[in-house]
C-alpha cells in the first residue's frame, strides 16, 4: 500500500517537473512575485516613449542584442527604426558582407544578415536616417589570424573575434553622435555569457571608454514564447501580451526578487530589456 502511494507521488511530481510553464495556471504560483511585478511596471516604458527619451540625447552608443529570427527583424523595422534617429549603424558582417547586403537590397533582391532577412530593417533604419553611416565592423578569419600573428610577434595580446570587432567600431565612433550596433545578444552583454569566457563586444567598448559609460547602453531584445527563463517568468507575473521596456535595470532592487541567480544573470548582463509579443 504504502509502495504504491510513493509510487504515485513520484509520478505525479516527475509529470509537474516536465510541463511547460505555460501550462500551469498562473494562480498556480505564490502571490510573493507580486512586488517584482509592481517593480516592473513602475520601471518600464512603453516603446514610444522609450524611442522618444533616446531621440533627445546628443551622444550615445547602443548595442542591440537580438536573437537572430525575422520576429526579431520584423520588430525593429515596424516598433522601432521608424522612429529612432542616428548618425552611425554596426551590423554583425564584415566590410564584404555589408556590401553585398546592401546590394542587395538596393537592387530588390534578397537580402539577409546572419542568414535572416534584413531588408525591412534597412528600408525602417534609411527612410528616418536618409544620411546613416552603415558600417561592417567585423573580420574576416583571414584578418584576425593575420593581426593575431602580428600582434604575437610585438608582444601585444592576441585579441578574439569581439575584440577585433571593437578594435574596428572604436575607429570609427565619435563623439557628439549617436551610434547602434545590431548583434547577436550574447555579444551586447556586459559579460561573457556564452563567448567561452572571451571579453564581449560591447564590453571591450565600455572598457575602452570610446564614451562616457553613462551614454553606451548593453540592450536584451526578447520575445515572448521562446522559452527563455526571463520570458517565461514575465509570463508568470501575467505580464505575457505585453510589449515594454525596463530602461534600466540597474532600478530594480535585487530584495524584490529574492537574488534569484537567473534573474540577476539578466539584470548585471543587460542595461535594459525590450520585451515583445
Amino acid at each position: 500500500m504504502y509502495f504504491k502511494v510513493i509510487l504515485i507521488i513520484l509520478f505525479n511530481v516527475s509529470i509537474l517537473s516536465i510541463c511547460s510553464i505555460a501550462a500551469l495556471r498562473e494562480d498556480f504560483f505564490v502571490s510573493d512575485d507580486k512586488d517584482f511585478k509592481e517593480a516592473l511596471i513602475a520601471n518600464s516604458l512603453t516603446i514610444e516613449e522609450w524611442v522618444e527619451s533616446i531621440n533627445i540625447k546628443k551622444e550615445g552608443f547602443y548595442c542591440l542584442g537580438e536573437t537572430h529570427r525575422i520576429a526579431y527583424r520584423n520588430f525593429l523595422s515596424t516598433m522601432i527604426f521608424p522612429n529612432l534617429k542616428m548618425d552611425t549603424m554596426f551590423f554583425e558582417a564584415d566590410t564584404k558582407e555589408l556590401s553585398e547586403i546592401l546590394d542587395a537590397h538596393n537592387s530588390s533582391k534578397n537580402a539577409t544578415l546572419v542568414g535572416i532577412d534584413i531588408s525591412s530593417v534597412l528600408s525602417a533604419v534609411f527612410e528616418v536616417n536618409p544620411s546613416v553611416k552603415v558600417f561592417g565592423v567585423e573580420n574576416t578569419n583571414e584578418q584576425q589570424n593575420e593581426q593575431n600573428r602580428r600582434n604575437n610577434i610585438s608582444k601585444r595580446e592576441f585579441l578574439s573575434g569581439d575584440g577585433f570587432a571593437a578594435q574596428n567600431a572604436e575607429e570609427i565612433i565619435e563623439k557628439g553622435k549617436m551610434h547602434f550596433s545590431l548583434y547577436g545578444s550574447n555579444h551586447c552583454s556586459k559579460n561573457a555569457l556564452a563567448l567561452g569566457g572571451l571579453i564581449t563586444f560591447y564590453r571591450h567598448l565600455l572598457n575602452n571608454k570610446v564614451l562616457p559609460s553613462e551614454n553606451m547602453k548593453s540592450i536584451l531584445m526578447l520575445e515572448e514564447g521562446r522559452g527563455d527563463f526571463l520570458a517565461d517568468f514575465f509570463w508568470r507575473l501575467g505580464l505575457n501580451k505585453k510589449t515594454f521596456v525596463i530602461p534600466d535595470t540597474s532600478k530594480i532592487d535585487e530584495k524584490i526578487y529574492n537574488y534569484n541567480w537567473k534573474i540577476k544573470t539578466y539584470f548585471d548582463n543587460y542595461d535594459t530589456i525590450i520585451f515583445f509579443n
